[in-house]
C-alpha cells in the first residue's frame, strides 16, 4: 500500500514535466499560421528630410552677443540644441550664459538677444522690468515652453501634496507685457502628421523673414500660442487642441513688436533640438531664427552704458589734455569699464573714421567736433540772459503806486537831487562761458558739471565725455567708472552729472 502511493505520487510530480517537455520539444511543426500585419503596405506619413544647410566658420571676432537663460530650472540644455548654436556662431553670435547670482539688466546691456528655454522658475519683478526695458530699446526676447517638460515639486512635506510646475505658468508671466499668452495645451492632428497624431505638419506660413524659403514644418507636441502679432503659421482644419479638443485656428508661433525689439513666442522648442531639426524644413526655421537674434545689431543707447562697443575703439583726447602717466590710468579705468579685449583699445588725437571713438573734451567749443556738438543739440556758448530789469526808477515808482494801497501817512522820499540814480539800473549780464545749453535740461552752470553724450553715425559709434577743464574731465571719467551713470540725469542721448571730484587736489 505504501509503495502505491509512493509510486503515484511519483507519477503526478513527474508526469507534467514530460508533457511540457513532449510538447515543446518534440519537433513537430506548427500547422498554424499567425496571422501578421502586412508590413509593406503600411504607410505611416513621414515628413521629408531636408538638405543639409552648410554652415559658415564663424569669424575671428564675434559681432554681437546672445544671452541664454539658465537660471530659472530651465527644462532645457545647449547640447540638445547644438545645431541650432552652431548657426548662432556662424553668424558672428557669442553665447553667454546667465549664472545663479547675477544682474540681468547689466548682462542685457551687451546683448543682442535674450533666449529662455522652458523656464519653471519664476522670474523677479526686478527681472521682468529689466528684460521689458531691453527689448523696448531694440532687444530681442526668444521664449518656449514645451508640453513635455515640467517638473514635480512636493510644496509641503508633512501632507506629502505635490504639484506639477509647467514651463507655460512661467513664461506667461514674462510674456504677459507683451500681450502673449501660451495656452496649456497640447496641438494633435489625427489625420496629417508625422507618424504620431501630437507630431503636427504646419504647411501654411505667413510672409515674415522667418518663414522664409519654409514649405512645412513638425513641432512635435507643442502648445498653441496666442498674440495680438504675426502668428507665422496655420494649422490644417484637422488639428486640434487638447484643451478643447475641438478644431480651429492654432499657431506654435506668435511675432509681436515691441518699442524697438520684438518679441517671439514658440510653443515647443523640439524642432530647435538634435533630434529634430533635420526633420522637414526645421533647420531652415533654426538658421533663419539665428539671422533673426544676430541681426540687425541693436542701436545702443545711454541706458546700455557702458556696454556700448563690441569691437576695436579709439580714444581720441583733445589737444589741450596732457597724454601721461595720470592720463593713461584715466584710459586704464575706461578699459576696465567697457570691458574691452586685449588690444582693442589704442590712444591718438587723430581721428580714424572707420573706427568707434571716445572723446575726451572740455567745453571749450574749439576742442570739439562740430558734428557732434550739433548732433547732441549742445549750445556751448549760450547768449547772454538779463537778470536785473532796466526799467527806469521813476517809471518803477510810478508802477508800484499803481499797483498797491498806500499806507496811512505814508511819505515817499525823493531821490533827493540825485540824477544818476533817477535814471535808470544798469543792466547785469551772465557771463556766457559759466554756462551751457542742454536739451531737455535747459542752461546748466557748468562749474561742476560733466557731461556724457552718444550719436550714432552710419559706420561708427562715438561717445564724448566732458567738464569744464582736462583736469576735471579726468576726474569725471574716474567717477563715471566706479559709478557709471548712476545719480545722472539722462534725457535721450545726453546724460548730465555732477562732477564731485577733481585731480587738482594738493598732493604731498
Amino acid at each position: 500500500m505504501t509503495r502505491s502511493k509512493l509510486f503515484t505520487a511519483l507519477i503526478c510530480l513527474l508526469l507534467p514535466g514530460l508533457l511540457t517537455i513532449g510538447w515543446f520539444y518534440s519537433n513537430v511543426p506548427n500547422t498554424q499560421s499567425s496571422n501578421l500585419p502586412d508590413y509593406p503596405t503600411i504607410d505611416i506619413p513621414q515628413p521629408p528630410v531636408s538638405t543639409l544647410i552648410p554652415r559658415a566658420t564663424p569669424p575671428a571676432v564675434p559681432s554681437t552677443t546672445i544671452l541664454f537663460d539658465m537660471s530659472h530650472s530651465n527644462m532645457a540644455t545647449l547640447s540638445e540644441i547644438d545645431p541650432f548654436i552652431r548657426f548662432i556662431e556662424a553668424k558672428g553670435g557669442e553665447i553667454r550664459v546667465t549664472e545663479n547670482e547675477f544682474d540681468l539688466a547689466q548682462l542685457l546691456k551687451s546683448a543682442n538677444a535674450y533666449v529662455t528655454l522652458a523656464p519653471i522658475q519664476g522670474f523677479s519683478g526686478a527681472d521682468i522690468t529689466a528684460i521689458k526695458e531691453f527689448v523696448y530699446r531694440g532687444g530681442k526676447l526668444i521664449v518656449s515652453a514645451d508640453p513635455t517638460r515640467n517638473v514635480m515639486s512636493t510644496e509641503n512635506p508633512t501632507t506629502g501634496y505635490a504639484r506639477g510646475f509647467t514651463s507655460v505658468e512661467v513664461s506667461n508671466i514674462l510674456l504677459e507685457p507683451f500681450d502673449i499668452s501660451i495656452a496649456d495645451d497640447y496641438l494633435y492632428d489625427m489625420s496629417s502628421n508625422e507618424g504620431n497624431f501630437r507630431n503636427v505638419i504646419f504647411k501654411e506660413f505667413e510672409d515674415n523673414d522667418l518663414t522664409q524659403d519654409i514649405n512645412q514644418l513638425v513641432i512635435y507636441g507643442g502648445h498653441s500660442v496666442t498674440s495680438n502679432g504675426n502668428s507665422l503659421a496655420t494649422n490644417n482644419e484637422t488639428t486640434f487642441s487638447s484643451a478643447t479638443d475641438q478644431s480651429g485656428k492654432f499657431s506654435p508661433f506668435a511675432l509681436v513688436k515691441y518699442g524697438q525689439g520684438s518679441v517671439l513666442a514658440i510653443g515647443d522648442f523640439s524642432l530647435l533640438t538634435s533630434q529634430y531639426i533635420y526633420s522637414a524644413d526645421n533647420q531652415v526655421f533654426a538658421n533663419n531664427l539665428a539671422d533673426f537674434i544676430t541681426q540687425p545689431l541693436r542701436s545702443k543707447t545711454l541706458a546700455d552704458f557702458p556696454r556700448l562697443f563690441s569691437g576695436k575703439i579709439l580714444i581720441q583726447p583733445v589737444k589741450k589734455m596732457d597724454v601721461d602717466g595720470e592720463f593713461l590710468t584715466v584710459v586704464s579705468k575706461l578699459e576696465s569699464l567697457l570691458d574691452a579685449r586685449e588690444g582693442d583699445l589704442t590712444i591718438s588725437r587723430e581721428d580714424k573714421s572707420s573706427v568707434d571713438r571716445i572723446i575726451l573734451s572740455t567745453f571749450d567749443s574749439k576742442d570739439n567736433p562740430e558734428d557732434i556738438i550739433k548732433a547732441l543739440k549742445l549750445n556751448l556758448k549760450p547768449e547772454p540772459v538779463e537778470t536785473a530789469s532796466s526799467t527806469p526808477v521813476s517809471t518803477l515808482k510810478a508802477t508800484l503806486e499803481t499797483t498797491r494801497t498806500p499806507l496811512p501817512e505814508e511819505t515817499v522820499e525823493e531821490p533827493g537831487g540825485n540824477e544818476e540814480f533817477a535814471t535808470e539800473v544798469p543792466t547785469e549780464l551772465k557771463v556766457s562761458g559759466s554756462e551751457i545749453e542742454v536739451p531737455g535740461m535747459g542752461r546748466l552752470a557748468s562749474s561742476e558739471l560733466g557731461l556724457v553724450g552718444l550719436v550714432h553715425e552710419k559706420d561708427r559709434t562715438t561717445l564724448i565725455i566732458m567738464a569744464e577743464t582736462p583736469e576735471k574731465t579726468r576726474g569725471f571719467v574716474k567717477e563715471i567708472a566706479l559709478n557709471q551713470l548712476t545719480g545722472c540725469f539722462v534725457f535721450g542721448n545726453v546724460a548730465a552729472c555732477k562732477v564731485t571730484g577733481s585731480d587738482l587736489e594738493p598732493k604731498g
